[in-house]
């Protein structure tokens, strides 16, 4: 009997048994017959389960003369019944199978019947249990026989090359596919890197589009229209980079900050003297401003408080007894450790999370800290928009502007200076006392009175040293503020940065190494300014 025959009588015999279905319906590939459980039996009444494993015996490449029909059998474990789905995919054409379903026997195993397509072909056979297990089994029809493919790498790029797989599939072209890399052909073949994939069991005849891919991240493709049965065929393609998938950027960044071009105290000149100024508040001098914390803070006892320093003329007292540097040590030290907090920017780093959320485009720098104090701490917003884009070589581009606030950002600096003087001190107020003694002002306020224990009604040496340090952490704030009250003080930073990514097998960047340049303004100075960038993954939360 002719295959086309034997092709007819099988469908025949399939559709006379499947009522109210149409001839179309039996013969589809993805078509649902009313098949039974084929060779095996049903097992009982199909689990619900999902088996752990589905699979085709055997696994390898089924070589078909066309309309030959061919007995196939599929095997679950656990074995029990289990309902699996039959569909052909890919292109095959006139190809048919008896059922779109069937049931495992209690071996796990059932049959169906394929007729193969009448033209030269590839295309798969898949079988599923439910929408998580699946299995593929290829087919090759071909009239005048098959034949090995050697698909030879040309690759010229940076990436590091993992193993290879090459696949081969007929009714397209490479324009035709779609995906970058696109999905494996019907036929496979696969080496490590260093060596060429073959491919076994391609028909000759038709034309044949070759696929070549090394994880998702490298990508070629090369239309071949004969082989030759005689000897193994060799093909070379060529692969190019899969462009990185910025979109799935979710990195750890840091950039370290060089020498500028100008010197850092001279950029940050106003916000050091604003912030000097700040410490007086419209006082004279230290001292009066000191005492003028400390009356704010007194509460309840704020009137006794200023009738007392008036009338025992304690600004005086605490003047003569702190010395020559107590009607400006306040403002010159913070001053100073200011000025030092900016000169430390050189070699600071900003750390920032960088992560695109789906835009190939745009991300977001979510700030994280500034010379290890916290973002928020120094003065940085909590994110900023960043453009991003991608040149060939992995190279990829980032630019942003920020804005901050400079006496915070140089207030952040500050502890680590300050803690110079009064090591352990936990604050830049803290680390004042080792400057100015509360323990002298407040004696010495206490001595000026009538009383000896007691420098007004309720507050004694202690309370007063209290106070004293509570006016010292009100000072350091309104030095450390004092940019977020004045217009003419305001940061930035705009940069760009360039660096070379790696990705990981799917083309996700997991790192990147490069420079950035930019200018941080602070009022009306600039500077050029630039420094190293790198990033990578971030780490797993502890």
């Amino acid at each position: 009997m002719s295959p086309i025959l034997l092709r007819l009588k099988v469908i025949l015999s399939v559709c006379a048994g499947c009522a109210g279905l149409v001839l179309a319906s039996c013969v589809s590939g993805g078509a649902t017959a009313g098949g039974t459980g084929g060779t095996g039996g049903t097992g009982g009444a199909p689990s619900t389960e999902l088996p752990a494993t589905l699979g085709f015996e055997p696994a390898v490449t089924l070589l078909s003369a066309p309309g030959q029909q061919h007995t196939l059998t599929v095997l679950a474990t656990p074995p029990r019944g289990y309902v699996v789905r039959l569909a052909l995919q890919g292109d095959f054409q006139d190809g048919s199978l008896d059922r779109g379903e069937v049931i495992t026997g209690s071996d796990g195993r059932a049959s169906f019947e394929l007729v193969a397509p009448t033209y030269p072909t590839t295309f798969s056979v898949q079988a599923s249990v439910g929408d998580q297990v699946f299995a593929k089994r290829a087919v090759s029809v071909s009239s005048s026989g098959f034949a090995t493919l050697e698909v030879v790498p040309s690759y010229s790029g940076k990436r590091p090359v993992g193993a290879w797989v090459a696949s081969a599939r007929t009714g397209t072209t490479c324009s035709g596919l779609t995906g970058n890399p696109p999905e494996d052909g019907d036929l496979i073949g696969e080496s490590a890197a260093g060596q060429a994939p073959e491919i076994q069991g391609v028909p000759l005849g038709p034309p044949l589009a070759i696929t070549l891919r090394s994880g998702f991240y490298l990508s070629g493709c090369k239309d071949v229209k004969s082989l030759s049965a005689d000897s193994i065929n060799q093909v070379q393609v060529t692969v190019t980079d899969v462009p990185i998938k910025l979109g799935q950027t979710d990195l750890q960044l840091s950039l370290d900050f060089g020498a500028p071009q100008l010197p850092w105290d001279s950029v940050f000149a106003t916000t050091i003297a604003l912030a000097k100024a700040s410490v007086r508040d419209g006082a004279v001098d230290d001292v009066e401003a000191l005492l003028d914390a400390m009356h704010a803070g007194a509460g309840a006892g704020a009137d006794e408080f200023m009738q007392l320093r008036t009338q025992e003329a304690w600004d005086d007292s605490v003047r003569a007894a702190l010395g020559a540097s107590a009607e400006s040590g306040l403002s010159a030290t913070v001053g100073a450790w200011l000025e030092q907090s900016a000169l430390a920017i050189t070699g600071a780093q900003l750390e920032a999370q960088l992560v695109a959320q789906g835009s190939t485009t745009q991300a977001f720098l979510h700030l994280t800290s500034f010379a290890s104090a916290p973002a928020a701490e120094a003065g940085l917003p909590a994110q900023a928009q960043t453009t991003l884009a991608a040149d060939p070589g992995d190279v990829v581009l980032l630019g942003t502007k920020l804005y901050f606030v400079p006496s915070r950002l140089l207030g952040a600096g500050a502890l680590p200076i300050a803690q110079s003087a009064l090591p352990g001190a936990t604050s830049v107020a803290e680390a004042l006392t080792a400057v100015l003694s509360c323990q002298l002002v407040a004696a010495t306020v206490v001595g000026a009175g009538g009383s000896p224990v007691l420098a007004y009604p309720g507050c004694d040496e202690s309370c007063i040293a209290a106070l004293c340090e509570q006016a010292l952490e009100t000072v350091w704030l309104r030095a450390r503020d004092a940019s977020a009250n004045a217009t003419d003080d305001v940061g930035s930073l705009q940069l760009s940065a360039t660096g070379t990514a790696s990705v990981d097998t799917l083309a996700r960047p997991q790192s990147l190494s490069g420079t950035w340049v930019g200018a941080l303004a602070v009022g009306a100075k600039s500077t050029s300014v630039g420094g190293g960038v790198v990033a990578g993954k971030p780490l797993p939360p502890r």
